[in-house]
């Protein structure tokens, strides 16, 4: 949810990444901050440290990336 800008209680949880649903950590990343590009990025690449993708599905670490900063922009555009 967006108040004013800012990002409150993010819960961000993908599936088909794991062999179970993820919750994302990059909701700490994104609690009470004002929603922007720097913002977004930087939550993107959060989700991306520590990633240690099975032997093949290294290309499933640049769709999460993509697929929150998709995401995330939306809401961005959403709230101007």
């Amino acid at each position: 949810m967006v108040e004013d800008g800012v990002i409150q209680n993010p819960v961000i949880v993908l599936g088909g990444v794991a062999p179970k649903p993820w919750q994302l950590p990059s909701e700490d990343t994104l609690r009470n901050q004002k929603i922007s590009r720097e913002v977004i990025t930087n939550a993107a690449q959060v989700e991306l440290d520590g990633a240690q993708p099975l032997n093949a599905n290294h290309y499933k670490i640049l769709l999460v990336k993509g697929i929150l900063t998709e995401a995330l922009s939306s809401i961005l555009e959403l709230s101007r």
